[in-house]
C-alpha cells in the first residue's frame, strides 16, 4: 500500500505546480530551461502512474470496503463517463461550444471521471485514488478559474458547429469503445454484465 499511496502522491504531485508552486516552476524554467523542466516533471508523473499501476491490484486485495457496488450506481458512472471523455476530448478540439463556454472542459471531465469511479468503487485503495484524483481536480479548476478571471480572458472566438460536433461524436465513440471493450483491455476489468 505505501507503494501505491507514493505513487498517487507522486503523480499528482507532478500535475500540481500551477495550483501550488507556480513562483518556483517559473523560477525552475528560467534556470533550466523548459525542455528540462518537462522532463522532470513527466519523470515523476510516469514514475506515479507505474507505480499506481503495479501497485493497484495489491492495494485493492488487502482493502476494506467502504461502501458496495450498486447496478444503478454503475450505470450512472458509465453515463457520467460519457460527459467524461467528451470534455476530455472538446479540451483538444479548438472552437468548439464546450472549450468556449467551460474554458476548462479537461479539468471537469477529470472531476466527471474521479466522481463516476468514486461511485462505483467502493474499496479504501480506490477511495484514495479516485478522492485524490477529485480533489487535485476541484484544485486545478478553482486555479484555472482564477487565472482565467484575473486575465480578464474574453474570449470572443465564434464557436463551430462542425468542431462542437466532432467533439460530441468522437466523445460517444471512445465512450462505446470504452464500454464494450476498452476498458477490459486497458485495466482488466469489463463494464458490460453478461
Amino acid at each position: 500500500m505505501t507503494l501505491y499511496l507514493t505513487g498517487i502522491f507522486l503523480f499528482l504531485a507532478s500535475h500540481s505546480a500551477n495550483i501550488f508552486f507556480c513562483a518556483k516552476k517559473a523560477q525552475l524554467i528560467i534556470k533550466f530551461g523548459v525542455v528540462v523542466w518537462k522532463i522532470f516533471i513527466s519523470s515523476i508523473a510516469i514514475l506515479g502512474l507505474l507505480l499506481i499501476i503495479n501497485n493497484y491490484a495489491i492495494a485493492k486485495e488487502s482493502s476494506m470496503l467502504l461502501w458496495p457496488q450498486s447496478l444503478y450506481g454503475t450505470y450512472f458512472a458509465i453515463i457520467l463517463n460519457f460527459f467524461a471523455l467528451w470534455f476530455v476530448i472538446s479540451a483538444y478540439i479548438p472552437r468548439n461550444i464546450l472549450k468556449i463556454k467551460l474554458k476548462h472542459p479537461m479539468v471537469l471531465g477529470i472531476k466527471l471521471w474521479a466522481l463516476a469511479h468514486l461511485i462505483t468503487n467502493g474499496d479504501l485503495s480506490s477511495v484514495l485514488l479516485f478522492g485524490s484524483v477529485l480533489f487535485w481536480a476541484v484544485l486545478s479548476f478553482k486555479k484555472a478559474r482564477l487565472k482565467t478571471n484575473l486575465s480578464n480572458d474574453q474570449n470572443t472566438a465564434k464557436h463551430s458547429l462542425n468542431a462542437t460536433f466532432s467533439a460530441f461524436f468522437l466523445g460517444l465513440m471512445v465512450w462505446l469503445y470504452m464500454i464494450r471493450v476498452g476498458h477490459k483491455d486497458l485495466v482488466g476489468i469489463g463494464l458490460l454484465y453478461s
